[in-house]
């Protein structure tokens, strides 16, 4: 079935923190609307979804009109986290600039982060 090999495929490899956090606009994003060229943001989150589209149950054609854009109400409508844990790193390929979720991840990226969260944590649980 197409999600299995799309799910073997693997084809964008994850956003790792360590790795630069890249940003995109909301202008940059509504360029990707074209079939072969899609891209979509969730809660500030950029995926290319170009070659998931055809995987999708839900359809080719709901995921097409959203391409280029914010469609974080209309994914929250049909789907829980568990699809966004199941797809989302594969499929995230960045952060629209200024949304909670690129300060996020921008604070994960810092080589300090680890101990800067035990640090939190330890002061917390006092």
């Amino acid at each position: 079935d197409s999600t299995a090999a799309f799910e073997r495929s693997g084809s964008h490899p994850q956003a790792k923190m360590s790795e630069e956090v890249k940003m995109f606009s909301m202008e940059e994003v509504a360029k990707h609307n074209k079939e072969g060229d899609m891209w979509i943001v969730i809660n500030g989150e950029v995926f290319d979804i170009s070659d998931f589209i055809e995987a999708h149950p839900g359809g080719q054609k709901v995921l097409a009109v959203e391409a280029g854009k914010d469609a974080t109400k209309r994914y929250e409508l049909f789907h829980g986290t568990d699809v966004m844990q199941k797809y989302g790193p594969r499929l995230r390929i960045g952060y629209v600039k200024g949304s909670k979720a690129a300060k996020a991840a921008v604070r994960a990226a810092r080589p300090d982060a680890k101990e800067a969260e035990e640090k939190y944590q330890s002061k917390r649980d006092r």
